[in-house]
């Protein structure tokens, strides 16, 4: 800013000499030489003293050095005095007299003059100067090559007719901060139109320039193509956005993985537990060796058809119709008719649970084939089960009904299976289960309290993530 403010009070400065001595025979070119040679070192300390970058550096060189442009040509012009190339002391005075010294003064200003224009003519970025309305004067070819117009297109366009509409107000408000007299200067970033429909970003610095009265007189704007940095910019930002998507999900499945490898551990050594137990009960109970290696078949293929439902399930839980159909037995029913009727809403067991669902299941299975409904041709099980959610605790309420139209006799002693039935209830369903053996079937009452959690990270992330 201080750099800026310097840039203004030369320029001012020169002006205010220039109308001082515009009246004086002999001394216009003077406030011109002085403003020409002043901002030029200016400019050159500025740059580098300021510590810029290159391109900002190009940047605060060319901003003084339009301003002595616009200096000079509002600096009167003199007709240049007509010199002799006689050889003869008479035809003009002498390169030491003091008449000569106005020629020579005169020819350092065209010099500078020229070098100032080439300068702005051969500018890497572009330049304007423009009216305090905002329509283009003066161009370099830098800003026609950028925006892809002729300069005699551009001096016939305000600059809002290529700013982008979302970017005007920007313009306006810093237009309108340097007309108040708030700031020298200002920059911002904005989108230009190009000839060709397309848009690029642009970096643009504004100055005003008053005239010697201190009213605001032109505006010089440059004009910096930051397209390519801010497209680089942004596929930057995507990356890393990208990678902080793979970071998290990467995060999560070790949280997931750990959450699995608790799970086994812990579903492992229950099963194993179940059947040590279940081996410690059928040996007490004196069954022979083909009983209970028959019993235990039962109770792994009940763990095996758990294990599969948890694999293959999207949920996480058990579907409680998916296991069913699981463990319900080929009866090699001859008939369209179905032996097993199932009936329910959704309901998804956690795997904590779904282990001693299966055991249950199994075990009903295996006692209808044996003394129950699915014993006889023409016999069948409804199975239906509904929720129970009025005390903010999902407790399942599932029916087992067994049918024949015959009848089966007095019940027998309810024996090992419906006991381990009441004890997987009670301990690892917090419910209870109570029978009814009629003369048609059995009916069975199971009450399960639904776990509803599971370990953090469990199932909380799709291995089809994507992270494009």
């Amino acid at each position: 800013m201080e750099s800026r403010t310097s840039q203004s009070s030369a320029f001012a400065g020169g002006e205010n000499l220039i109308a001082a001595d515009a009246d004086r025979p002999g001394r216009a070119w003077w406030p011109a030489a002085v403003v020409c040679l002043g901002a030029a070192a200016l400019g050159t300390l500025a740059a580098t003293d300021l510590g810029l970058p290159g391109s900002a550096r190009v940047a605060a060189a060319l901003g003084l050095t339009v301003l002595v442009i616009v200096g000079v040509l509002a600096a009167p012009r003199r007709a240049r005095p007509q010199t002799t190339h006689a050889s003869h002391p008479t035809s003009g005075p002498s390169p030491s007299s003091p008449a000569a010294e106005p020629d020579r003064t005169q020819e350092r200003l065209a010099q500078t003059e020229e070098l100032l224009r080439a300068a702005f003519e051969s500018a890497p970025i572009g330049i304007a100067v423009e009216s305090t309305e905002g329509k283009f004067l003066t161009v370099n070819p830098a800003l026609c090559r950028m925006l892809g117009y002729e300069a005699h297109e551009l001096r016939r366009m305000t600059f809002p007719e290529v700013t982008h509409p979302d970017d005007r107000g920007a313009d306006f408000v810093l237009m309108s901060r340097l007309l108040r007299g708030e700031v020298s200067s200002g920059q911002v970033q904005k989108r230009y139109r190009r000839k060709d429909g397309r848009w690029i970003w642009v970096d643009v610095a504004v100055s005003l320039v008053r005239d010697a009265r201190g009213e605001p007189y032109r505006f010089v704007i440059q004009a910096r193509d930051i397209t390519r940095p801010r497209k680089a910019e942004a596929r930057l930002r995507l990356q890393r956005d990208r990678f902080k998507r793979i970071v998290a999900l990467r995060k999560r499945m070790l949280e997931r993985e750990r959450a699995l490898l608790a799970e086994l551990n812990h579903r492992v050594r229950n099963n194993l537990a179940s059947l040590l137990g279940l081996i410690s009960i059928y040996e007490r109970g004196g069954r022979d060796d083909a009983s209970v290696a028959s019993a235990l078949r039962g109770k792994i293929g009940a763990m095996k058809g758990v294990h599969e439902a948890v694999t293959d399930g999207s949920h996480g839980a058990v579907d409680l119709t998916d296991l069913l159909g699981r463990l319900r037995p080929d009866t090699g029913n001859p008939t369209n008719a179905p032996r097993v009727r199932i009936s329910g809403p959704p309901t998804f067991i956690q795997p904590s649970q779904a282990g001693a669902f299966a055991m249950i299941i199994q075990e009903l299975f295996t006692n209808s084939l044996r003394h129950g409904a699915l014993g006889s041709e023409d016999g069948f099980i409804a199975i239906t089960w509904e929720h129970d959610n009025s005390s903010k605790a999902d407790m399942l309420h599932l029916c087992w009904e067994e049918h024949t139209p015959r009848d089966l006799g007095p019940h027998k002693d309810p024996g090992i299976g419906l006991t381990l039935i009441r004890g997987l209830a009670a301990s690892e369903l917090r419910g209870h289960c109570e029978f009814d053996f009629r003369p048609c079937g059995l009916t069975c009452r199971l009450d399960a309290l639904l776990s509803t959690h599971e370990p953090p990270g469990l199932h909380s992330v799709s291995t089809k993530e994507s992270v494009s």
